[in-house]
């Protein structure tokens, strides 16, 4: 992998600078999306991305070897930075609401969380649906419950 492009994961360490002599870590990045986005309605979970996969499966290892949990705040949350500019990844599950909606409000949600608590513009947000759970979906404009998925 190249100095300039990385995927940073909460097992591995990065750093982006906000201000002369301030940096701020992918995993600090990563615990802020994710305590954000899954404070968004209509999100039941966050899910491990292809990073979390592989993390998860050095988890499990690390736990049997230490007896620890290895569950980290950022699970479902991947940061790429890429010449000084910070993107992240998030999957999700959703249930309630329309996809359209959930995914727009997570990522206005995380970018105005990310930099309001880290001071980290973010070059973009994007949103994966991995899973939707069997809810009946409520119009938010009118509070109207409708059956089935939009």
């Amino acid at each position: 992998m190249s100095a300039s492009k990385s995927v940073l994961s909460a097992m591995e360490f990065g750093t982006v600078a906000v201000h002369s002599g301030v940096e701020v870590s992918a995993r600090a990045v990563e615990s802020v999306a994710a305590a954000a986005a899954r404070a968004v309605p209509g999100v039941t979970a966050l899910e491990p991305t292809l990073l979390g996969v592989a993390n998860e499966f050095g988890k499990q290892v690390l736990g049997a070897v230490t007896g620890r949990d290895g569950a980290e705040a950022g699970d479902g949350v991947a940061v790429r930075i890429d010449d000084g500019r910070v993107r992240v990844e998030v999957c999700l599950a959703l249930g309630g609401r329309s996809a359209r909606e959930v995914c727009a409000d997570v990522s206005r949600t995380v970018r105005a969380e990310v930099l309001s608590k880290l001071g980290v513009p973010l070059a973009a947000v994007r949103t994966t649906v991995v899973e939707v759970a069997a809810l009946p979906i409520v119009d938010s404009a009118s509070d109207e419950v409708t059956e089935g998925a939009r």
